[in-house]
């Protein structure tokens, strides 16, 4: 492709070729770029970063037992209808505990790097007073 351009740029020819050749130029950049992307650039199939194999399980789960409970009819009691209902509302809980979890442990985990850095973790005695010094700093 280099070899190309600078062939153009010595011959440079009419206006019609050289257009011509900045587009195939351009098309080349383009696939070039979009290949690169599909080879470096992680796909994933969602960004939840919380999700984990136990809620795959439970949604496949809750998917079965739903098609399961819509092909009896959607009955309002009995076996089906308990599983159906267990399962779903068993995949909601997990959801929303792996949630709070990960928040609650983004937050533990950010208030002991903040503890560390102000050094009441490390040992230091007077740590109240420590804790009094820095925040007097924020204001």
């Amino acid at each position: 492709m280099l070899d190309e351009l600078n062939y153009i740029i010595d011959n440079p020819g009419d206006k019609h070729s050289l257009l011509s050749a900045i587009d195939h130029f351009y098309n080349c950049v383009v696939v070039s770029l979009h290949e690169c992307s599909n080879i470096f650039i992680p796909k994933h199939k969602n960004n939840k970063f919380w999700w984990s194999q136990e809620l795959e399980e439970l949604k496949i789960n809750a998917i079965s037992s739903c098609r399961a409970w819509k092909e009896a009819g959607k009955p309002k009691y009995g076996v089906i209808f308990t599983a159906y209902k267990k399962d779903k509302l068993l995949y909601k809980k997990r959801i929303r505990e792996e949630r709070n979890n990960e928040t609650t442990s983004y937050t533990n985990d950010l208030h002991e790097a903040l503890m560390k850095k102000m050094g009441m973790i490390s040992g230091r005695s007077g740590t109240l007073s420590s804790l009094i010094s820095h925040l007097r700093l924020f204001k």
